[in-house]
């Protein structure tokens, strides 16, 4: 697929950026977007449950959380939990963050689908963020249950 790298017209300019693990913080997120898509952020604010379009959906993240402005990250237990291809990671994500949506879309479909599974978005999309000079606010959530830091080593 030989998509521009440049903002392209059927993407969507947002200011905000929700990155959240979606089998642990999804109703979170949801309350979150609602709260500030119905506010002052109406139209402004993206979360990839209400806003992706049909298509290469790694392409629309990576060039709505270069495009935004903010990237709220909603932190939970789960949020870092180990999803990752090989025990060098740290170095392909920092690469991954820096390459143009083109080039990283061309070696993601080069992957196996098992190996693309593995891939913790989230951590691209920190790493992107940093990358494109975004603000980022981490929410922590802390389950009123467990007194246990979320973050663990990181």
């Amino acid at each position: 697929m030989n998509t521009p790298n440049a903002l392209t017209p059927e993407f969507k300019k947002y200011d905000i950026f929700i990155s959240y693990r979606k089998d642990s913080s999804l109703k979170k997120a949801e309350a979150l977007y609602h709260y500030l898509h119905n506010g002052k952020y109406k139209d402004k604010v993206f979360r990839d449950v209400d806003e992706l379009k049909a298509g290469d959906w790694i392409d629309q993240i990576v060039d709505i959380v270069d495009n935004a402005k903010l990237l709220v990250l909603i932190l939970d237990k789960k949020t870092f939990e180990n999803r990752d291809i090989s025990n060098d990671t740290s170095k392909q994500y920092e690469r991954w963050a820096k390459l143009s949506r083109v080039e990283l879309h061309d070696e993601i479909d080069s992957m196996s689908q098992e190996n693309r599974d593995k891939i913790n978005y989230i951590r691209l999309e920190i790493l992107r963020a940093k990358v494109h000079n975004l603000i980022i606010l981490p929410i922590v959530y802390k389950d009123r249950k467990d007194d246990e830091t979320i973050l663990g080593e990181w």
